[in-house]
């Protein structure tokens, strides 16, 4: 009974997030495509952007 519980309250936090919506694709998603397609000209350009939004990212830092 708890686990039918617990899945019914795990698939309304999945259906009902308003983050899960249809977004437009972010400057993150832009440079992750530029990244896996080895562009590094235009990789370095918009992961230094993206650095400089989000100090805090390592994955940015990384990437760039």
């Amino acid at each position: 009974m708890r686990l039918n519980f617990a899945i019914l309250c795990f698939s309304a936090f999945i259906v009902f997030q308003p983050s899960m919506g249809a977004q437009a694709p972010s400057d993150a998603d832009a440079a992750d495509k530029v990244y896996t397609a080895h562009d590094w000209l235009a990789t370095e350009t918009q992961y230094a952007a993206l650095t400089a939004q989000q100090p805090e990212n390592a994955r940015f830092w990384y990437r760039l």
